[in-house]
């Protein structure tokens, strides 16, 4: 890490992160269920970015370096991997189309590389994989939210006072709780059914580490041992995100031929029952798209049993 100091347990914080998210990315009940709050490790990315950049750059920033200089930097830094990742899932698509496993118009692979090789995403009408914005990198959404924050990051950095940080973070506040309340967890991003949510998400998430930088600079703290971080770290991956999140996935996984333990699926289906207690037949409830969804899958399950 440049800026005179390397933070080692935050090195360490970013691998441990990386490793949980790529549980989304395997076939594994016991790890999901042993990680239900995993998709919060994208906010602490976005938290650690806003704080690694404050530190790297703010004197720079501050010292008259361009966007332009700036952005160069960062695609220096994050492009070459990228490249490498997009490139490969055109190679992995062209084959399976050659081979005739899967449909997928020419000319949709050429939108999309287009789009790709500018990290853009792609209209679900030209997508090769519909609703995910990057078809072929699909955790690439991440690095295009980045960008955007890092463009807005340095477009306002030298109006960047304490008062207007705290305006940010109120306004990024206001959009996270938004996000929740319509989709029901503070997920989404990834593709276009939730593509508004990564917008608040990074906001916040990467301002809070540009703040929590600055308080650092103020009084630095003592360094917490790295195990001490790293348990903090893990219990936040693994807070529920509720009963009837965990009674839905848990259920699925088992629908799907995974191994589950019956006792935690009756355990979550009790929850939900008890909470169920606390609502009035005779009340109506206007709910979001993504919950009343999910609350109809719910129900479903319970009639079922």
């Amino acid at each position: 890490m440049n800026g005179g100091k390397r933070f080692v347990v935050l090195d360490g914080m970013r691998g441990l992160a990386a490793l949980v998210v790529i549980v989304d990315h395997v076939d594994s009940p016991f790890l999901r269920t042993l990680l239900p709050g995993r998709y919060l490790a994208v906010d602490f990315f976005f938290v650690l970015s806003g704080f690694v950049l404050s530190h790297v750059y703010a004197a720079r920033l501050a010292g008259g370096m361009s966007l332009l200089a700036f952005m160069r930097a960062r695609l220096i830094r994050l492009y070459p991997l990228y490249l490498v990742g997009t490139l490969s899932g055109v190679a992995l698509t062209t084959a399976l189309v050659i081979r005739g496993w899967i449909d997928v118009p020419w000319q949709s692979i050429a939108a999309a590389t287009g789009l790709g090789l500018l990290i853009l995403p792609t209209p679900i009408e030209w997508s090769p994989s519909p609703f995910n914005i990057f078809p072929f990198d699909g955790p690439a959404w991440t690095l295009f939210f980045e960008l955007l924050v890092n463009i807005a990051f340095a477009l306002v950095f030298l109006r960047l006072s304490q008062r207007v940080l705290i305006a940010i973070l109120a306004l990024g506040a206001f959009g996270v709780a938004a996000v929740v309340y319509h989709f029901g967890a503070l997920e989404g991003g990834f593709n276009w059914d939730n593509f508004i949510a990564g917008f608040p998400r990074v906001t916040f998430g990467f301002f809070a580490g540009v703040l929590v930088h600055r308080l650092y600079l103020k009084r630095p703290a003592p360094a917490l041992p790295a195990w001490a971080a790293f348990s903090v770290l893990m219990v936040i991956f693994m807070t529920p995100a509720g009963p009837a999140r965990a009674w839905l996935d848990l259920s699925r996984d088992r629908e799907a031929g995974g191994k589950v333990d019956e006792k935690n699926i009756r355990k979550h289906r009790n929850d939900v029952a008890r909470l169920l207690q606390l609502f009035s037949p005779e009340a109506s409830y206007a709910l979001p798209d993504a919950v009343a969804r999910a609350t109809s899958e719910v129900v479903r399950m319970a009639n079922s049993r």
